[in-house]
């Protein structure tokens, strides 16, 4: 039996594409396993990546409050009786009438003759040497010494100079009262001058509290101001004598009595260098509304 030859060529192309079928269904097959995958993949990506924001977030909350609660323990109250806190408060005894009258931003700010006056607190006894003129309280005093107190209460040293403005100083019972020194440069020493002066202070002021944060120490100090006159005294929390507390007819004003009225100071100690030293005072105002 014949064929036809175009029957024949019929019979293979259709053959032929029913070979290709398949072929082509595999690979539609393909390609949708593996965009399935891929978005199995980006799904678990995203998953995966809002965990670690999440565990990233968690952790910072817990540092930050990590941190408060470190803060908060580094806030110590102080004894009133202790010696670090009594020698700190001690020391800023030479710089009392102005410190109770003007904020000091920083210890920069105070002048040369101040920086020595403050400085001076930090010596012994033993570091003046008495002159041939020990009637007149005169001693010497090396300037190194000077120096080395300065870097500890200041972080720096002070400028030698004389300091002809008298400082009220008190290191022992022998070495008490108002101080002015001279310097000399070739010998590298101080003269040193002790005058007994009784104290006429028109302000009151206690120390009332003592913390330690971090690496400050902050004393409050409470402080009233007192107008003495013929009948009565003027008890004031303010040092322009314009906020009046109280008149009296007592001659001893005790600052004990007015403690909830007075003005506050706060001194702020740093520590450098294993040292405490001075950075700055604020006093706060007590405004008194009596009616």
């Amino acid at each position: 039996m014949d064929f036809d030859t175009k029957e024949i060529k019929k019979m293979e192309i259709k053959e032929r594409k029913h070979k290709e079928k398949p072929k082509k269904s595999k690979v539609a097959t393909a390609i949708i396993i593996l965009l399935t995958l891929m978005n199995l993949s980006l799904l678990s990506y995203i998953a995966y990546d809002k965990k670690i924001l999440e565990k990233v977030q968690n952790t910072l909350i817990k540092e930050e409050k990590y941190t408060k609660e470190e803060q908060e323990e580094q806030t110590e109250k102080l004894s009133l009786t202790s010696e670090e806190v009594n020698t700190l408060y001690s020391y800023l005894t030479p710089l009392k009438e102005k410190l109770v009258i003007t904020d000091v931003k920083n210890a920069k700010d105070l002048t040369d003759e101040e920086q020595l006056a403050l400085s001076l607190m930090l010596l012994k006894e033993e570091d003046f040497k008495t002159t041939e003129d020990t009637k007149s309280n005169k001693y010497d005093l090396k300037r190194i010494l000077l120096e080395e107190a300065s870097m500890k209460i200041l972080g720096h040293k002070v400028t030698h100079q004389d300091m002809k403005n008298p400082y009220y100083i008190k290191l022992s019972k022998n070495l008490e009262g108002k101080v002015t020194m001279d310097y000399d440069s070739l010998t590298e020493k101080y003269k040193v001058i002790f005058t007994k002066d009784e104290k006429h202070e028109n302000y009151l002021t206690k120390l009332v509290n003592a913390t330690k944060k971090g690496k400050d120490i902050i004393l409050e100090e409470k402080v009233i101001y007192i107008l003495k006159e013929e009948e009565n005294t003027q008890i004031y929390s303010n040092w322009r004598m314009s906020s009046l507390i109280e008149e009296s007819k007592t001659e001893s004003i005790q600052i004990d009595d007015y403690l909830k009225n007075a003005s506050t100071i706060y001194y702020t100690f740093r520590k450098e260098n294993d040292s405490y030293q001075f950075l700055s005072s604020k006093i706060k105002e007590k405004k008194q509304n009596f009616k």
